[in-house]
Protein backbone atom coordinates (compact mmCIF):
# COMPACT_ATOMS: atom_id res chain seq x y z
CA UNK A 1 0.00 0.00 0.00
CA UNK A 2 1.34 3.13 -1.22
CA UNK A 3 1.84 5.86 1.88
CA UNK A 4 -0.80 8.05 2.26
CA UNK A 5 0.48 11.92 1.02
CA UNK A 6 -0.93 13.89 3.45
CA UNK A 7 0.46 14.05 7.18
CA UNK A 8 0.07 12.09 10.17
CA UNK A 9 -1.87 13.23 13.03
CA UNK A 10 -0.14 11.89 16.43
CA UNK A 11 -2.19 11.71 19.13
CA UNK A 12 -1.53 11.67 23.25
CA UNK A 13 -3.88 10.92 26.03
CA UNK A 14 -1.97 10.94 29.50
CA UNK A 15 -3.12 11.22 33.40
CA UNK A 16 0.22 12.27 35.12
CA UNK A 17 0.14 11.69 38.84
CA UNK A 18 3.89 12.74 39.26
CA UNK A 19 4.65 16.67 39.11
CA UNK A 20 8.10 15.61 37.76
CA UNK A 21 7.16 13.37 35.41
CA UNK A 22 4.63 15.95 34.33
CA UNK A 23 7.25 18.59 34.11
CA UNK A 24 9.41 16.66 31.75
CA UNK A 25 6.50 16.05 29.60
CA UNK A 26 5.02 19.37 28.91
CA UNK A 27 8.78 20.62 28.53
CA UNK A 28 8.84 18.39 25.53
CA UNK A 29 5.55 19.18 23.85
CA UNK A 30 4.27 22.18 25.20
CA UNK A 31 6.41 25.44 26.81
CA UNK A 32 9.57 25.26 29.16
CA UNK A 33 7.97 24.41 32.44
CA UNK A 34 10.69 24.70 35.23
CA UNK A 35 8.53 24.17 38.19
CA UNK A 36 4.98 22.13 39.06
CA UNK A 37 3.63 22.63 42.55
CA UNK A 38 1.44 20.73 43.88
CA UNK A 39 -1.52 22.06 45.75
CA UNK A 40 -2.64 18.92 47.42
CA UNK A 41 -1.26 15.60 48.32
CA UNK A 42 -3.31 13.72 45.39
CA UNK A 43 -1.45 15.51 42.11
CA UNK A 44 -3.19 14.83 39.37
CA UNK A 45 -3.13 16.55 35.52
CA UNK A 46 -4.92 15.02 32.65
CA UNK A 47 -3.33 15.64 29.56
CA UNK A 48 -4.42 15.03 25.67
CA UNK A 49 -2.85 16.24 22.81
CA UNK A 50 -2.83 16.30 19.15
CA UNK A 51 -0.19 17.44 16.28
CA UNK A 52 -0.27 17.42 12.59
CA UNK A 53 2.15 19.32 10.18
CA UNK A 54 4.14 21.42 13.26
CA UNK A 55 0.84 22.40 14.87
CA UNK A 56 0.26 21.24 18.27
CA UNK A 57 -3.10 21.51 20.10
CA UNK A 58 -3.07 20.01 23.55
CA UNK A 59 -5.54 20.04 26.46
CA UNK A 60 -5.05 19.66 30.46
CA UNK A 61 -7.65 19.79 32.87
CA UNK A 62 -8.70 18.32 36.38
CA UNK A 63 -5.37 19.89 37.81
CA UNK A 64 -4.46 20.67 41.13
CA UNK A 65 -1.16 22.30 40.80
CA UNK A 66 0.85 25.78 39.84
CA UNK A 67 3.03 25.63 36.94
CA UNK A 68 6.16 27.65 36.58
CA UNK A 69 7.21 28.85 32.98
CA UNK A 70 10.47 30.32 32.36
CA UNK A 71 9.83 31.36 28.94
CA UNK A 72 8.76 29.37 25.39
CA UNK A 73 11.19 27.97 22.91
CA UNK A 74 7.79 28.05 20.67
CA UNK A 75 5.01 30.68 20.26
CA UNK A 76 2.33 29.61 22.38
CA UNK A 77 -1.53 30.49 22.70
CA UNK A 78 -3.71 29.10 25.42
CA UNK A 79 -7.45 29.36 25.49
CA UNK A 80 -9.24 28.95 28.75
CA UNK A 81 -12.05 26.32 28.15
CA UNK A 82 -13.67 26.34 31.86
CA UNK A 83 -13.23 28.30 35.31
CA UNK A 84 -10.39 30.47 35.77
CA UNK A 85 -6.41 30.73 35.79
CA UNK A 86 -4.49 33.92 37.23
CA UNK A 87 -1.74 34.84 35.55
CA UNK A 88 2.01 36.49 37.53
CA UNK A 89 4.43 38.12 34.96
CA UNK A 90 6.90 40.74 35.15
CA UNK A 91 3.80 43.13 34.28
CA UNK A 92 1.62 41.84 37.37
CA UNK A 93 -1.07 39.89 37.50
CA UNK A 94 -3.91 39.27 35.45
CA UNK A 95 -7.27 36.96 35.16
CA UNK A 96 -7.95 34.79 32.50
CA UNK A 97 -11.26 33.44 32.18
CA UNK A 98 -13.22 31.62 29.02
CA UNK A 99 -14.21 35.18 27.72
CA UNK A 100 -10.24 36.27 26.76
CA UNK A 101 -6.77 34.18 25.52
CA UNK A 102 -3.07 34.65 26.18
CA UNK A 103 0.10 34.62 24.32
CA UNK A 104 3.49 33.59 24.93
CA UNK A 105 6.94 34.29 23.60
CA UNK A 106 10.55 33.00 24.53
CA UNK A 107 11.18 36.34 26.71
CA UNK A 108 8.22 35.68 28.95
CA UNK A 109 8.20 34.40 32.31
CA UNK A 110 5.75 33.42 34.37
CA UNK A 111 3.43 31.70 36.83
CA UNK A 112 -0.20 29.81 36.67
CA UNK A 113 -2.35 29.62 39.24
CA UNK A 114 -5.45 27.78 37.91
CA UNK A 115 -8.31 27.82 39.90
CA UNK A 116 -10.34 24.96 40.64
CA UNK A 117 -12.11 22.82 37.96
CA UNK A 118 -10.09 24.97 35.17
CA UNK A 119 -8.92 23.61 31.87
CA UNK A 120 -7.24 25.18 28.75
CA UNK A 121 -6.39 24.32 25.13
CA UNK A 122 -2.98 25.09 24.31
CA UNK A 123 -2.06 25.92 20.78
CA UNK A 124 1.67 25.52 19.85
CA UNK A 125 2.86 27.45 16.41
CA UNK A 126 5.22 26.45 14.17
CA UNK A 127 7.15 29.92 13.94
CA UNK A 128 8.17 29.38 10.52
CA UNK A 129 4.94 28.33 9.52
CA UNK A 130 3.45 31.28 11.27
CA UNK A 131 6.19 33.77 9.45
CA UNK A 132 4.88 32.38 6.30
CA UNK A 133 1.46 32.98 7.02
CA UNK A 134 2.36 36.68 8.25
CA UNK A 135 3.99 37.24 5.11
CA UNK A 136 0.86 35.75 2.86
CA UNK A 137 -1.38 37.95 4.61
CA UNK A 138 1.03 41.10 3.97
CA UNK A 139 1.60 41.26 7.69
CA UNK A 140 5.02 42.77 7.98
CA UNK A 141 5.94 42.54 11.97
CA UNK A 142 7.64 40.30 14.29
CA UNK A 143 6.46 37.07 15.80
CA UNK A 144 8.20 37.01 19.11
CA UNK A 145 6.71 40.83 19.58
CA UNK A 146 2.99 39.82 18.40
CA UNK A 147 2.68 36.87 21.26
CA UNK A 148 4.37 39.51 23.59
CA UNK A 149 1.30 40.58 24.60
CA UNK A 150 0.13 38.44 27.87
CA UNK A 151 -3.29 39.21 27.49
CA UNK A 152 -5.29 39.37 24.22
CA UNK A 153 -7.91 41.51 24.73
CA UNK A 154 -11.46 39.42 24.57
CA UNK A 155 -13.31 41.70 21.82
CA UNK A 156 -10.46 41.37 19.47
CA UNK A 157 -12.09 40.88 15.68
CA UNK A 158 -11.76 37.05 15.27
CA UNK A 159 -10.69 35.68 18.50
CA UNK A 160 -14.31 33.97 18.93
CA UNK A 161 -14.09 32.50 15.27
CA UNK A 162 -10.18 31.39 15.89
CA UNK A 163 -11.31 30.21 19.45
CA UNK A 164 -14.27 27.62 17.73
CA UNK A 165 -11.40 26.40 15.04
CA UNK A 166 -9.12 25.08 17.48
CA UNK A 167 -11.40 23.81 20.00
CA UNK A 168 -13.56 22.01 16.67
CA UNK A 169 -10.08 20.86 15.63
CA UNK A 170 -9.36 19.28 18.82
CA UNK A 171 -12.50 17.84 19.64
CA UNK A 172 -12.80 16.66 16.15
CA UNK A 173 -9.20 14.87 15.90
CA UNK A 174 -9.14 13.21 19.32
CA UNK A 175 -13.02 11.82 18.80
CA UNK A 176 -12.70 10.62 15.36
CA UNK A 177 -9.31 10.89 14.22
CA UNK A 178 -8.94 8.75 10.96
CA UNK A 179 -10.82 10.97 8.86
CA UNK A 180 -8.65 13.73 9.46
CA UNK A 181 -5.57 11.54 8.00
CA UNK A 182 -6.43 13.46 4.47
CA UNK A 183 -6.58 16.38 2.90
CA UNK A 184 -8.80 17.90 5.61
CA UNK A 185 -6.46 17.97 8.39
CA UNK A 186 -4.05 19.93 6.20
CA UNK A 187 -5.88 22.64 5.44
CA UNK A 188 -7.48 22.72 9.05
CA UNK A 189 -4.12 23.45 10.19
CA UNK A 190 -3.95 26.31 7.71
CA UNK A 191 -6.36 27.92 8.33
CA UNK A 192 -6.01 28.03 12.05
CA UNK A 193 -2.25 29.40 11.80
CA UNK A 194 -3.86 32.17 9.54
CA UNK A 195 -6.66 33.12 12.16
CA UNK A 196 -3.83 33.43 14.29
CA UNK A 197 -1.62 35.47 12.37
CA UNK A 198 -4.38 37.91 11.22
CA UNK A 199 -5.54 37.85 15.26
CA UNK A 200 -1.70 38.58 16.90
CA UNK A 201 -1.30 41.34 13.41
CA UNK A 202 -4.60 42.98 15.19
CA UNK A 203 -3.38 42.67 19.01
CA UNK A 204 -0.46 44.58 17.91
CA UNK A 205 -1.84 47.77 16.05
CA UNK A 206 -1.96 47.14 12.74
CA UNK A 207 -5.83 47.18 12.89
CA UNK A 208 -6.32 47.47 16.44
CA UNK A 209 -9.95 47.87 17.14
CA UNK A 210 -9.58 51.00 19.57
CA UNK A 211 -7.68 53.23 17.43
CA UNK A 212 -10.07 52.21 14.35
CA UNK A 213 -7.67 51.94 11.81
CA UNK A 214 -7.29 55.07 9.69
CA UNK A 215 -10.75 56.04 9.21
CA UNK A 216 -12.89 58.01 11.95
CA UNK A 217 -15.96 56.47 11.12
CA UNK A 218 -14.95 53.05 11.90
CA UNK A 219 -14.71 54.37 15.60
CA UNK A 220 -18.10 56.08 15.67
CA UNK A 221 -19.82 52.23 14.15
CA UNK A 222 -18.15 50.33 16.37
CA UNK A 223 -19.38 52.95 19.66
CA UNK A 224 -23.02 53.53 17.77
CA UNK A 225 -22.99 48.73 17.75
CA UNK A 226 -21.72 48.35 20.98
CA UNK A 227 -24.35 50.83 23.02
CA UNK A 228 -27.49 49.26 21.26
CA UNK A 229 -26.42 45.82 21.19
CA UNK A 230 -30.07 44.56 22.29
CA UNK A 231 -31.82 46.75 19.59
CA UNK A 232 -32.73 45.92 16.14
CA UNK A 233 -29.40 47.44 14.82
CA UNK A 234 -30.07 48.76 10.95
CA UNK A 235 -26.78 48.34 8.69
CA UNK A 236 -28.17 51.91 7.47
CA UNK A 237 -28.36 53.30 10.35
CA UNK A 238 -24.85 52.35 11.70
CA UNK A 239 -23.73 53.92 8.37
CA UNK A 240 -26.00 57.40 8.79
CA UNK A 241 -24.42 57.34 12.84
CA UNK A 242 -20.90 57.39 10.80
CA UNK A 243 -21.07 59.91 8.49
CA UNK A 244 -20.24 57.50 5.75
CA UNK A 245 -22.10 55.32 2.98
CA UNK A 246 -22.98 51.78 3.54
CA UNK A 247 -20.89 50.74 0.73
CA UNK A 248 -17.57 52.21 2.58
CA UNK A 249 -18.46 51.24 5.83
CA UNK A 250 -18.89 47.69 4.79
CA UNK A 251 -15.18 48.45 3.17
CA UNK A 252 -13.83 49.33 6.29
CA UNK A 253 -15.28 46.33 8.23
CA UNK A 254 -13.40 44.06 6.21
CA UNK A 255 -10.58 46.13 5.55
CA UNK A 256 -9.66 46.97 9.26
CA UNK A 257 -11.54 44.28 11.37
CA UNK A 258 -11.54 41.40 8.52
CA UNK A 259 -14.81 40.50 8.92
CA UNK A 260 -18.48 41.75 8.01
CA UNK A 261 -20.79 44.13 10.04
CA UNK A 262 -23.23 41.80 10.67
CA UNK A 263 -20.69 39.12 11.92
CA UNK A 264 -18.98 41.83 14.56
CA UNK A 265 -22.72 42.72 16.06
CA UNK A 266 -22.90 38.88 16.09
CA UNK A 267 -19.54 38.63 17.82
CA UNK A 268 -20.16 41.60 19.72
CA UNK A 269 -23.72 40.28 21.34
CA UNK A 270 -22.00 36.50 22.10
CA UNK A 271 -19.50 38.46 24.08
CA UNK A 272 -21.72 40.52 25.78
CA UNK A 273 -23.66 37.63 26.42
CA UNK A 274 -21.01 35.74 28.03
CA UNK A 275 -19.58 38.24 30.34
CA UNK A 276 -23.45 38.29 31.95
CA UNK A 277 -23.22 34.26 31.83
CA UNK A 278 -19.56 34.74 33.14
CA UNK A 279 -20.41 37.32 36.22
CA UNK A 280 -23.69 36.36 37.18
CA UNK A 281 -25.20 39.40 36.46
CA UNK A 282 -27.91 37.59 34.38
CA UNK A 283 -30.26 35.37 36.37
CA UNK A 284 -31.14 32.92 33.40
CA UNK A 285 -29.66 32.23 29.96
CA UNK A 286 -32.89 34.02 28.13
CA UNK A 287 -32.11 36.75 30.53
CA UNK A 288 -28.52 37.15 29.16
CA UNK A 289 -29.60 35.96 25.79
CA UNK A 290 -32.42 39.31 25.30
CA UNK A 291 -29.70 41.72 26.96
CA UNK A 292 -27.94 40.60 24.76
CA UNK A 293 -30.35 41.01 21.55
CA UNK A 294 -30.90 37.59 20.86
CA UNK A 295 -35.04 37.02 20.26
CA UNK A 296 -34.30 33.69 19.06
CA UNK A 297 -33.47 31.10 22.02
CA UNK A 298 -32.43 28.09 20.04
CA UNK A 299 -30.24 29.82 17.17
CA UNK A 300 -28.67 31.67 20.58
CA UNK A 301 -27.65 28.72 21.99
CA UNK A 302 -26.30 26.92 18.96
CA UNK A 303 -24.24 30.27 17.91
CA UNK A 304 -23.06 30.23 21.66
CA UNK A 305 -21.97 26.66 21.70
CA UNK A 306 -19.93 26.32 18.53
CA UNK A 307 -18.39 30.25 19.32
CA UNK A 308 -17.34 29.08 23.01
CA UNK A 309 -17.22 25.45 23.38
CA UNK A 310 -19.56 25.11 26.08
CA UNK A 311 -23.60 25.88 26.55
CA UNK A 312 -24.94 28.84 27.89
CA UNK A 313 -26.34 27.01 30.61
CA UNK A 314 -22.83 25.68 31.35
CA UNK A 315 -21.44 28.46 31.69
CA UNK A 316 -23.71 29.89 34.11
CA UNK A 317 -23.87 26.67 35.99
CA UNK A 318 -20.18 26.93 36.76
CA UNK A 319 -20.49 30.33 38.08
CA UNK A 320 -23.78 30.48 39.87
Amino acid sequence: MAPSPWPEIMLRDVDYRDPDEAREALQLRTSRVSRITALNRQFKLRYRSVEIAGLHVSRTWETSAEFSINGQVVPVMFFPASGGTVLTTRGGEQRFTTASVGGFTVAEEARFSPAKGYSEIVLRLDRSALRDAMDLLDIDVDVDAALRVAALRSDLAGLDRLRAKVFGFFDDCTTEPEPFRSRNARLQQQAITLRAASLLSVALGLNEPADHGSHPALGRAIEFIRTRLNDDIGFRDIALASGVSLRLLQALFRRDLGCTPGQFIRTERLRHARTLLDTGAAASVTQAALDSGFSHLGKFSAAYRQSFGETPSQTLRRWS
